[in-house]
């Protein structure tokens, strides 16, 4: 304590690097030396065995400094060996605590840059500042009031207290709140000081936390807690979901066998297309038109193909009738999927090489390694190391199956969604950080293009979330969350800043009284259209009528002129058959008009009737003989 203070009072004397190494000590004491012995603890209990076998005279010192910590009242002797143990830890790592949060205060007066430049930047400077250092504050003191000593200072690690794995208050809203947003004060510090070395060496530190997080808590954590009775289900389902499927697909490029030959066109395309795009200069128009090509069939071609599936079940007809199974129509997809995704990337990254390498020839070495463009090189690493954490976090939650959409094509083992993994603190971690890398490599880069390229690309995801997967999701689960915890917390608080609590509630006040005129309105409107459906409806019925009334008037013209020309048809046959009959008779045309003179003639008494008999018997006589003589 009494070097820090004597560093502090001799700020603008000593040099930079004296700082800088004695906060890396206390940064190194903190994540290495408590890392280690965390480490053996975890393995082998080594403190708790050593304060066990603690001599008469090392017990009395311990127990001097452990009630000089506890007060007087503590007794040694009536607690476990175990909570002793961790007293003593507890007392050291407050000591390697303290003085690391000390020294990176002290290097931040020590790189605090004078007020000489642009009013309007040292304000957003200062706004920006004060902002992350609050919001680490916060997130610092919820966690350490919902985790209390116990966990802050690794009491997991000498005793196990009853009770599971708890999220809520800010472990609901971010994973590990004390380790990833609890730093953000660094960002904070490093923008107050307008120091670029500030934040490499800030972003080193948390680099070096993020470790002691990956390697000594997260495997202990697993040890003793292990994953919960949710995830065990969760993990369990995914088990037989994925035990449907014959062999598992290539996931980006894990699982490649290059033995099968849509595997093999994957390795070939990537390597083809970046021996072209590094060694082959074809012109930046080629290259643009060669990622637009990729990325519009990715979120273009393959979005309509998931609707498609989605509302029809189309792809699974599609290749069911072409003799394809379940399992063998979902592998088609989603090689195609992944072998798209990997083409986007690959496209990507040649477009960025070939939008900075005319650049590249110009870059000096005082450029390449000035503190900004460390500063600079460091950040969008680290947004691309974020974006890969979040992408194979979200794989490892969703399973091989759900990361390829298999509710789209497969039958779903449950009505409800389950949160788990990331999913826990975002509804969509792919789409709302996964482009964090893209980000990252624009702000390497230092180009404004491939900033604007990974925007767009991050907006076109975004619409395929909102209008595929939201409304799929709608249609095919129940209890869907409308937020994350982090989002309703935002909304909460919020809501209780006053001025934003009185500019809600008007416009509240607003939208209701629009909806209720609206309401009104729409209910005019309607009726006014069903009265015109009504007339038109009466009209319509009324042109039905006429219109059957005329067909019917047809059909009995048609059926009039149908039977006359049949008439005369047969009225013209009966006139050929007379004809015909005519010329084959000797009867002449005299005679029948003499015999139709004499009907007429002739009152119809008998003798006249008898005459005329005896006069045709005769005819008919006459007639005959002459066809014999013929």
């Amino acid at each position: 304590m009494l070097y820090n203070v004597m560093t502090l009072l001799m700020v603008r004397v000593l040099p930079l690097w004296i700082y800088v190494v004695h906060f890396a000590f206390w940064r190194l004491s903190y994540n290495l030396t408590l890392g280690l012995i965390l480490r053996r603890q975890s393995n082998t209990n080594f403190i708790t065995e050593w304060v066990r076998n603690f001599s008469p005279e090392s017990q009395v010192l311990a127990k001097r400094l452990v009630k000089s910590s506890m007060g007087t009242d503590y007794s040694w002797s009536k607690m476990p060996v175990e909570f002793n143990a961790w007293i003593l830890f507890r007392m050291f790592a407050m000591m390697i605590l303290a003085n690391d949060g000390l020294t990176y205060v002290i290097l931040c007066i020590k790189l605090f840059q004078p007020l000489d430049q642009n009013p309007l930047v040292l304000l957003l400077c200062l706004v920006g500042s004060v902002g992350l250092i609050a919001f680490s504050f916060w997130s610092k003191t919820s966690a350490h009031r919902c985790v209390g000593d116990y966990a802050w200072y690794w009491g997991d690690f000498f005793f196990r207290m009853e009770g599971d794995l708890v999220f809520d208050g800010v472990f609901e809203m971010f994973p590990h709140p004390m380790y990833t947003v609890g730093y953000a004060a660094y960002y904070g510090f490093s923008l107050l000081c307008r120091s670029s070395t500030l934040l490499i060496i800030s972003l080193l530190a948390h680099l070096a936390q993020i470790l002691f997080l990956v390697y000594i808590e997260e495997p202990h954590i697993q040890k003793i807690y292990g994953p919960s009775q949710s995830d065990i289900d969760q993990m369990n389902k995914a088990r037989q979901r994925e035990s449907r499927v014959h062999a598992k697909e290539p996931l980006g490029l894990k699982y490649l066998d290059i033995f099968r030959p849509m595997d093999f066109s994957l390795v070939y395309s990537v390597v083809l297309n970046f021996i072209i795009g590094v060694f082959v200069d074809l012109g930046m128009g080629f290259y643009t038109t060669h990622l637009i090509f990729w990325r519009l069939l990715h979120f273009g071609g393959l979005s309509l193909i998931l609707h498609v599936q989605s509302t029809r079940n189309w792809w699974m007809d599609r290749f069911r009738k072409r003799g394809y199974s379940e399992a063998e129509s979902f592998a088609l997809w989603k090689r195609l999927y992944n072998f798209s995704v990997v083409m986007n990337h690959a496209s990507f990254l040649i477009f960025s090489y070939r939008v900075t390498a005319p650049k590249l020839a110009h870059v000096t070495k005082e450029d390449l390694f000035s503190a900004s463009s460390v500063a600079t090189t460091i950040s969008g690493f680290v947004l691309i190391w974020i974006s890969i954490y979040i992408v194979t976090s979200a794989a490892e939650a969703l399973g091989h199956i759900s990361w390829f959409y298999g509710d789209f094509f497969l039958p779903k083992d449950t009505s409800e969604p389950q949160y788990v993994g990331i999913y826990r603190y975002m509804n969509n971690p792919d789409c709302v950080l996964g482009f964090l890398g893209h980000y990252g490599l624009a702000l390497v880069l230092r180009s404004w293009r491939v900033f604007w390229v990974a925007l767009l690309s991050n907006l076109a995801n975004y619409l395929f979330v909102h209008f595929v997967e939201v409304p799929h999701m709608e249609r095919n689960y129940s209890n869907l969350r409308d937020a994350a915890a982090l989002e309703r917390v935002l909304r909460e608080q919020v809501e209780r800043v006053p001025i934003v609590r009185q500019v809600s509630g008007k416009l509240r006040l607003e939208a209701t009284k629009s909806t209720t005129v609206l309401r009104q309105k729409t209910k005019e409107q309607a009726l006014q259209v069903q009265d015109k459906l009504e007339k038109l409806r009466a009209d319509i019925v009324d042109d039905i009528s006429r219109l059957r009334n005329h067909v019917a008037q047809h059909r009995i013209m048609l059926r009039t002129s149908v039977l006359k020309d049949q008439a005369a048809n047969r009225m013209q046959r009966m006139d050929s058959e007379l004809l015909n009959l005519l010329k084959r008779s000797t009867m002449t045309r005299e005679y029948l008009e003499e015999c139709l003179s004499d009907d007429e003639a002739l009152p119809e008494s008998p003798s006249h009737q008898n005459s005329l008999d005896h006069r045709t018997s005769n005819g008919i006589d006459h007639g005959t003989n002459n066809v014999k003589s013929d």
